[in-house]
């Protein structure tokens, strides 16, 4: 498979390069978080913890475009780099709920603002709209490679529950993603403009396409917070799975980012467009999570199956809403793509809120139920996108 954005004088395969370590970064401690703070905290001081480090990663993308327009990009994703270090150094050394209560926090805030940066660097060196689902289904897929890896790292980093190790680790990759950055993406303050937020707002309340691909975003990105906070602990606590058992599994369930993004993104510049793909795969994601409610025993295979089948559909959805949303915005568009990466920060604040009401209603397992149902309501939005084929 050719790919023509890949040349000489393109930056794009060192942002591919800081991409992929900071995905390595991300993805250690991804699965493991809840299960962390569950030492120290219930389930729903942890869904707390959760929402205040987006509301914090809310803020700071309000902020994002008239910082970007004083310091550049670089500079920017420079910064948080930083704090990000320091939030997970803390992680690894801190014992006490109130510090690791703060540092989750701070993680949580900065994080996000990292990946937004690394969107902007690669919208600044891709050229061509036609080849978006190309460039961005690349870009996914060598960011899911650390997604299928991390896990099973994990399985052996933490046999005995040493989740410092695990965020040491995690720690050491913002080290070299930082050289590059630092090295060879410069650029000069002048390429950002000062942009009104609630223009912007506006531009997505006008715009139909716009609109309904946030809205999906936003749910596919609920369905990850879901799975993200409250798998991980069920897994672990009702069904019976220990960690090492629970590495080879995510590592099993997350394939199909890896497997999949990278062909469904040249189809979809090819062939069908987004919207076919991206309903099937919302249709897949909530008929496989309907089966998780129904599945008690610890099967390995069950529930590989399963929980693959649920990234199967989700896969199709993300590679689909990044594609089909930057063929309409351009680097020039960061404050766009600032409201667009909003969806993460919410789905973190709503998730929570939802899932503690769920659970105090319903037993943990048919929780999932409700998931389900939020999944199906993305469909109409995704049907009414117009699509670019």
């Amino acid at each position: 498979m050719r790919f023509p954005f890949l040349q000489k004088d393109n930056l794009l395969p060192i942002v591919y390069i800081a991409n992929l370590l900071f995905s390595f970064h991300f993805f250690l401690i991804l699965y493991i978080n809840s299960s962390f703070l569950n030492l120290y905290a219930t389930e729903g001081i942890i869904g707390l913890l959760y929402a205040l480090g987006s509301i914090g990663s809310l803020l700071l993308l309000l902020t994002a475009p008239k910082l970007l327009s004083k310091i550049g990009n670089q500079a920017f994703t420079l910064s948080y780099l930083i704090l990000e270090f320091i939030a997970v150094i803390g992680l690894t050394f801190s014992s006490s709920l109130a510090l690791i209560a703060f540092f989750f926090v701070l993680h949580g805030a900065v994080v996000g603002l990292v990946s937004f940066g690394l969107d902007i660097f690669v919208e600044k060196h891709s050229t061509k709209e036609t080849e978006t689902g190309g460039i961005r289904g690349l870009y996914l897929t060598l960011a899911n490679t650390a997604l299928v890896i991390a896990p099973t790292v994990v399985a052996f980093l933490l046999p005995r529950g040493d989740f410092g190790g695990v965020y040491l680790a995690s720690a050491l990759f913002l080290i070299p993603t930082f050289i590059l950055i630092r090295k060879y993406l410069k650029e000069s303050k002048e390429t950002f403009r000062p942009v009104s937020f609630s223009k912007e707002i506006e531009v997505f309340r006008k715009d139909r396409n716009l609109r309904n691909i946030f809205v999906v975003n936003l749910v596919l990105q609920m369905f990850y917070a879901w799975m993200v906070i409250y798998t991980p602990i069920y897994l672990s606590l009702y069904i019976g799975f220990t960690w090492d058992k629970l590495g080879i599994l995510f590592t099993f369930m997350l394939l199909p980012f890896l497997l999949f993004e990278l062909p469904l993104g040249k189809i979809a510049d090819t062939f069908f467009g987004e919207k076919e793909i991206l309903v099937a795969g919302l249709a897949i994601t909530a008929a496989a999570t309907s089966l998780i409610s129904y599945l008690t025993v610890p099967s390995f295979i069950l529930w590989a199956i399963i929980l693959f089948l649920t990234r199967t559909g989700a896969s199709a959805v993300e590679i689909m809403t990044e594609s089909y949303f930057f063929k309409h915005v351009n680097a020039a568009n960061f404050d766009t793509i600032s409201v667009f990466r909003m969806a993460r920060p919410i789905s973190f604040i709503i998730t929570p809120l939802i899932a503690g009401i769920a659970l105090g209603a319903l037993p943990y397992r048919f929780t999932f139920l409700v998931l389900v149902g939020i999944l199906l309501l993305a469909i109409r939005p995704a049907l009414e996108i117009k699509d670019t084929r």
